[in-house]
């Protein structure tokens, strides 16, 4: 069984296979501004001087950030079982099947990313934004501003990884002499320029890591 993010409105004809992208209508557009001004209010709120004024003052910005509180939307999955019915397909081509692993892995960390968010967000929203709370205020946008970065590691790895396996299944598909003309996985630019945000925003990430030192 492998369970595709974003599922595909398209089909598939003969032997050809396709994905369509939703991710730049959908998830992208949700996930990138959460990232934005989570990041943008626990930068004002580190450097708060501790003055009750100056405190207040942070409070009343927090509506600036009106993504900081933005929930995210269910997100939908697809659960296809063709690498089961055809084990030629696997046998052709074995790393299909670890990538769609990763990728079930993958939009299953994510969707518990965002599951807490949302669980987060709903718990914010039924508390009061006091002075006497400001530090637990600020820890709680620092949870939110971490687990944004987890929510673009995570989407990117797995928008890059679906390209990766469209092209397996294209070029299994072209390997037949009756496939046809074969079904090519077209992003939208929309998608191409959250991409290049995404590995902006990772590389840190990724530098800092031990085999990178």
């Amino acid at each position: 069984m492998v369970r595709s993010v974003a599922a595909p409105r398209g089909g598939s004809r003969g032997r050809n296979t396709t994905f369509r992208s939703t991710w730049d209508s959908g998830i992208l557009q949700n996930v990138l501004p959460h990232y934005d001004d989570s990041h943008a209010a626990l930068k004002a709120g580190e450097y708060i001087e501790p003055i009750e004024g100056k405190i207040i003052q942070f409070l009343q910005s927090i509506h600036n950030y009106p993504c900081l509180m933005m929930t995210a939307p269910p997100l939908s999955f697809l659960d296809h079982d063709f690498l089961s019915k055809l084990p030629f397909v696997v046998e052709k081509e074995p790393e299909l099947l670890g990538q769609a692993n990763w990728l079930t892995h993958l939009s299953q960390s994510l969707q518990k990313l965002l599951q807490d968010r949302n669980r987060q967000i709903e718990e914010a929203r039924s508390e009061e934004f006091t002075v006497d709370r400001i530090q637990a205020i600020i820890g709680a946008i620092e949870v939110q501003a971490e687990r944004a970065k987890s929510e673009c590691t995570t989407i990117l790895q797995a928008i890059e990884l679906i390209p990766m396996m469209a092209q397996t299944l294209e070029r299994i598909g072209s390997s037949y002499k009756d496939a046809g003309q074969p079904k090519k996985l077209v992003l939208p630019q929309a998608t191409h320029d959250a991409i290049k945000r995404l590995r902006a925003i990772c590389e840190p990430q990724v530098q800092a890591m031990p085999d990178r030192q």
